[in-house]
């Protein structure tokens, strides 16, 4: 066969497309190894070498265009997003637990408290005594009388004395507040409150302009965040483990789809199109190797 004459290899083209297409799904893709289609280190050298010019390009396009991420979704999708952001926010009671009582959750609460106290003595510390005395007439007999003495004349072995209470209050304290605060976001509705602030944050998300988010991505330095993703893709292809779950799952699929024709799965008309556009002129090109079959 003449593979250089363009209507002889649009038709072998053809043909050999019919054959496959009529192919079972199983046949061409059923019992190959994840590595006949991944290459984890191939992969990781193609995302580290393009990564940050792809980056820079979608930069310059949606700084071109326009639009906010939102625009990226679809107006339902969109709204099934918020409606979901928008659920109360209720918390695993162990995982709450968890985090409120970690250290580092107590040494912030504590050092809330304690700073805000002392701004409280602070405050009081550095008024007048004509302030003390319009402040507590605001507040009242009871009030009155402490501002005419207490708080009218704060001294200093006074303060030093709060001070160390304050101390001292929030050190026994802490635990007791810890359990509010527990007892705070498992009530319904402080659950309703966070759905509400998600919604909110989500909805400010969607309307982040394109550019401005791929601004923040750059910023992030690509080659880092190229490397980043190489290793995370190089570490879970590598593995045995994610290997087999995938090639599992893959199996389960063909299970159920494997015995229908390749055609069920792709744009027939476009791949024909596709394949009649690029194929002669590679095949007239196999053709004139010097190393190429007499068929």
């Amino acid at each position: 066969m003449d593979l250089q004459d363009p209507l002889k290899a649009e038709r072998l083209l053809d043909a050999l497309f019919d054959f496959l297409l009529d192919q079972p799904l199983a046949d061409l893709i059923g019992g190959a190894p994840l590595q006949a289609y991944v290459e984890p280190a191939q992969l990781a050298a193609l995302l580290e070498a393009h990564l940050p010019r792809a980056l820079a390009r979608a930069k310059a396009r949606a700084e071109a265009r326009g639009g906010s991420l939102g625009d990226l979704l679809p107006e339902d999708l969109q709204r099934q997003l918020l409606a979901w952001a928008g659920e109360p926010v209720r918390f695993n009671q162990e995982i709450l637990q968890a985090i409120i009582r970690q250290e580092s959750t107590r040494h912030l609460l504590k050092s809330v408290v304690q700073a805000s106290l002392e701004r409280f003595v602070d405050a009081f510390k550095g008024m007048t005594p004509a302030s003390v005395e319009g402040a507590t007439r605001l507040m009242g007999g009871f009030a009155k009388r402490a501002g005419g003495g207490l708080l009218g004349g704060l001294t200093g072995q006074i303060e030093a004395q709060l001070r160390r209470a304050i101390t001292h209050f929030v050190g026994g304290s802490l635990t007791l507040l810890l359990d509010q605060l527990i007892l705070i976001l498992s009530a319904e509705q402080s659950a309703r409150l966070l759905g509400d602030s998600r919604r909110q944050a989500v909805e400010a998300l969607l309307k982040t302009p394109q550019a401005e988010a791929l601004a923040r991505l750059e910023a992030l330095d690509p080659r880092q965040l190229s490397a980043a993703l190489t290793a995370l893709l190089g570490l879970h292809l590598g593995r045995v483990e994610t290997r087999a779950d995938v090639e599992a799952e893959l199996a389960a699929f063909l299970e159920v789809e494997g015995a229908k024709p390749l055609r069920g799965f792709i744009n027939e008309a476009a791949a024909r199109a596709t394949l009649r556009a690029v194929g002669p002129p590679l095949l007239a090109a196999f053709a004139r190797q010097p190393k190429a079959p007499n068929l």
